[in-house]
């Protein structure tokens, strides 16, 4: 007669063990399943929190280049900090808009913010086609800079930018709330 391998165990009590590890087997499968919810769930949240992100940088570096040239920017991002050039011959324009005190006083802010963006947008691309470069917008002022590539022809340019945007505001008399 051979011994089975019960260790000395009743078949109850082998049964009774079994059911346990049974059980302990299911739990043991239930926080597998549930870890791996929970791995899914975070990496879901981690996709959206990079796209987030991703966002946010790119409408930071949008409200950069409103006040700040590409040039800038690029330097900026690649981890300068003091930023200061020195160029032996520029021509500046500064654009305000006569009246503005008065404009800003009568529209509603939104408003105001469209119209000058209209303008501004227009101004944007008038620097863009004559190679000058803005600077910077405050308020109602835009400063505009020439000569920045070493462009001989840099007051020429300048001179053409300014008068594009006369043209431009004595054409935009339309613009929607009436800034200009």
């Amino acid at each position: 007669m051979t011994a089975e391998p019960t260790g000395g165990r009743s078949p109850e009590d082998l049964e009774k063990e079994n059911l346990r590890l049974t059980r302990r087997l299911e739990r043991l499968e239930d926080n597998v399943r549930r870890l791996e919810e929970f791995q899914d769930a975070n990496s879901t949240l981690a996709a959206r929190l990079l796209e987030e992100l991703e966002a946010e940088r790119a409408n930071s570096e949008r409200l950069l280049l409103n006040v700040l040239p590409q040039r800038i920017v690029d330097r900026l991002a690649a981890g300068e900090t003091l930023i200061a050039d020195r160029y032996e011959s520029v021509s500046v324009l500064f654009a305000d808009v006569v009246g503005f005190t008065g404009i800003s006083a009568r529209l509603a802010p939104a408003d105001l913010i469209q119209d000058m963006n209209r303008l501004f947008t227009g101004f944007d691309a008038i620097c863009e086609a004559t190679g000058v470069e803005k600077i910077k917008t405050i308020g109602d002022a835009y400063l505009v800079v020439g000569g920045l590539g070493g462009e001989a022809d840099h007051p020429a340019r300048i001179a053409k930018t300014a008068l594009e945007m006369i043209e431009l505001v004595e054409s935009t008399t339309g613009l929607e709330h009436g800034i200009i």
